[in-house]
């Protein structure tokens, strides 16, 4: 790898025989822990890897979804949203905080430092995240909203009394002319 590894160390109970293995796979290895955004988003602009191992219940990871469209590994436990937000191909299955998670974790590590892995699992990941992108937020929510608008449309067109269109009650509300 061309890039420096970069660990962000916010890992209760991380073995030092762990540590000392990351170290490993990369000659010029930073250590660090929790960054103001700015300090951040630099270093992710140049980061190889993200390792995200964790037992939150993450609804979303906005962490995550900023490295992939960096094009910056992520390894990440599998577990709550990140199995959605990164893909399975580099998620931790194993429980947390056990011999054997520590153990697939570095396997992942150790996995992708095979060049070509490496390229072909970041492209896919940075098109996977593309339903992230704000434009297709927006879409998705503008689809939703005008489906809700649809069927709220033929529900007064039932209650008015000017026909039913594809929108059924079971009630007595109104009278549908057909």
């Amino acid at each position: 790898m061309t890039q420096d590894l970069y660990v962000k160390i916010d890992w209760p109970n991380l073995p030092d025989s762990m540590s000392d293995e990351l170290l490993e796979y990369s000659t010029n290895v930073k250590m660090v822990g929790n960054l103001p955004k700015q300090e951040y988003y630099e270093l992710l602009s140049n980061c190889a890897y993200m390792l995200y191992p964790t037992d939150f219940p993450e609804i979303s990871c906005i962490n995550a979804i900023e490295a992939q469209y960096n094009e910056c590994m992520v390894i990440a436990t599998h577990n709550f949203a990140l199995s959605e937000t990164v893909k399975s191909q580099t998620t931790v299955k194993s429980k947390y905080d056990t011999q054997e998670y520590f153990d697939e974790f570095l396997s992942l590590v150790k996995k992708y430092q095979d060049e070509e892995l490496y390229t072909q699992a970041v492209t896919k990941a940075r098109v996977d995240i593309e339903k992230y992108s704000w434009q297709n937020v927006a879409k998705s929510w503008n689809r939703e909203i005008d489906s809700m608008f649809e069927e709220a449309s033929g529900i007064v067109n039932v209650l008015q009394g000017k026909g039913e269109t594809g929108v059924r009650s079971s009630g007595q509300i109104g009278r549908a002319h057909v």
